[in-house]
């Protein structure tokens, strides 16, 4: 699968498109389509804002704004 560096590992958003997973293995958070197609992906490995170690989960909000946490 485009996108992946070793096998994903994380937690999917939501199973309306588009479909976020956060990709614990590869410390990154990714994006496909709703047919399954990479898309995108954001992720930058460190401890500031904007950085990942291990991102475990993703949220919205009631406004929809999008939360990622990591470990």
């Amino acid at each position: 699968m485009c996108g992946t560096k070793s096998p994903m590992k994380g937690q999917l958003l939501s199973t309306l498109p588009p479909l976020k997973l956060a990709d614990a293995n590869n410390d990154r958070v990714q994006r496909f389509s709703a047919k399954g197609k990479f898309q995108l992906n954001w992720a930058q490995i460190g401890s500031n804002n904007g950085q990942f170690w291990t991102p475990v989960g993703i949220c919205l909000d009631g406004d929809r704004v999008e939360f990622d946490n990591d470990k």
